[in-house]
């Protein structure tokens, strides 16, 4: 069988594919690959730009463990099983009167998939998504289903909810919710020098706050959204916009006509401001505001920064792209995340700042997305797991603190290396 990752940057050819349904076929699968002598990686959706869940020998599939378990409105949480879309559990949230505190731009991922990277949305008071998770089962490199929680664990449990896949298999989370709740979001086109200077302000006096923005460009589009006790409200301009021009087929012929040259990407982007509407609001249930499908393919990196640093180096990285020959065809994308404890965590101890550029499949990053990288370093960036890095293990070493004890949870729950595909033994430096 012949797989891909999203981007279809990563293809693989797995001898085996397991699509267990339950704990106990995902224990037996685990127990027949380590008798083999074989490598096992999970997969969710395979929405990860990096190798994370590729592998030519052996794959398991959560997409038939994909169940809800149980949903609390008194205790506000939600058990579900690994494999569970973020669309679906949105929408069964919804119909039990509750909602996640926060969400990232995508929800075609599975549960599994997003904890095990530490997936975010933007919200300055608000955590990433595996921040919310209350209790974790899974199944370890022997096939033995171990269960963490604060109170359980609590060494496995700061491990786990960024595991990377290479702790064990997911099996079912339970997940701190919120009372559903309705955002009333503004999306307006204004300067990026005033953003810049209004950035503190801007990220503490909204709910989420976040800024789409193209190198080159004077202007960005900032997206202001807050709690609200009006009714839906939505606008037909702005679903209009979505659906033929920012994320939709439009999009995608603008972008091929943006990466056949410099010119042709600065006409690209002037059309695309001309034709994005001045100010755009609307009213909608959380989940409907912060996630949106994404039907245009392309490539991403990110980094979380210091949130205090964030207008000096998104300074940094326009200075250095407007004096450069570097192809920018796709907006950088700017999101705020609170500190948290968890080991793997990009914003671990660190209220952040993530800078996302992206880039159209037709052309080639590396030399973009390097130099970013580059010119990151010195705000000590650290790069989002599923997404495009060249960040040595020694120098993830140097930016995780807890680096080395994750590997020790790591050789304790797989010491026979079940989970290490080369991708993630080169990425461990094991």
């Amino acid at each position: 069988m012949a797989l891909s990752n999203w981007s279809g940057e990563h293809r693989f050819a797995p001898r085996h594919v397991h699509r267990p349904r339950g704990r106990a076929a995902i224990a037996a699968a685990v127990r027949a690959a380590a008798a083999r002598g074989a490598t096992l990686r999970p997969m969710g959706s395979g929405h990860s730009w990096t190798a994370l869940c590729a592998s030519d020998e052996e794959l398991l599939l959560l997409d038939q463990h994909d169940r809800a378990l149980m949903f609390d409105y008194a205790a506000r949480t939600a058990t579900v099983e690994g494999g569970m879309r973020l669309y679906d559990l949105n929408r069964a949230l919804d119909a039990h009167g509750l909602a996640m505190p926060n969400l990232g731009s995508i929800d075609r991922q599975t549960i599994a998939g997003v904890l095990s990277t530490a997936t975010h949305g933007t919200g300055a008071r608000l955590g990433n998504l595996s921040t919310f998770i209350t209790e974790l089962e899974l199944v370890d490199g022997r096939g033995d289903l171990r269960r963490c929680s604060r109170s359980r664990d609590a060494e496995l449990f700061a491990a786990a909810r960024c595991g990377l896949g290479a702790l064990g298999v997911i099996c079912s989370v339970t997940l701190a919710c919120q009372p559903a709740f309705r955002l009333h979001s503004v999306e307006e086109v204004t300067s990026i020098d005033w953003v810049l200077d209004a950035l503190d302000e801007l990220v503490d006096d909204n709910d989420h706050f976040k800024l789409w923005w193209i190198p080159r460009s004077d202007r960005c589009l900032i997206y202001r959204q807050n709690r609200t006790g009006q009714p839906v409200a939505r606008s037909r301009l702005r679903k209009l916009v979505d659906q033929r021009l920012v994320r939709g087929p439009i999009y995608g012929a603008l972008l091929s006509a943006a990466a056949r040259s410099r010119r042709a990407a600065a006409a690209v982007t002037d059309l695309i401001w001309q034709a994005t509407p001045r100010r755009v609001q609307y009213v909608d249930a959380s989940y409907r505001v912060l996630s949106f499908p994404v039907e245009v393919r392309h490539h991403e990196c990110e980094y979380a920064i210091d949130r205090r640093h964030a207008a000096a180096a998104l300074r940094r990285i326009r200075a250095h792209v407007e004096r450069s020959d570097l192809e920018v065809n796709m907006p950088i994308e700017v999101r705020f995340v609170r500190a948290d404890d968890i080991w793997l965590s990009p914003a671990y101890r660190r209220d952040s700042c993530y800078i996302c550029p992206t880039m159209a499949l037709a052309r080639d990053y590396s030399a973009y997305f390097s130099q970013v990288e580059a010119l990151l370093a010195d705000f000590d960036a650290r790069p989002h797991w599923g997404k495009t890095h060249g960040v040595p293990p020694a120098r993830l070493a140097e930016l995780y603190p807890r680096f080395a004890d994750f590997l020790a949870v790591r050789e304790r729950l797989d010491p026979d290396g079940v989970f290490l595909s080369p991708y993630m033994r080169r990425l461990l430096g094991l």
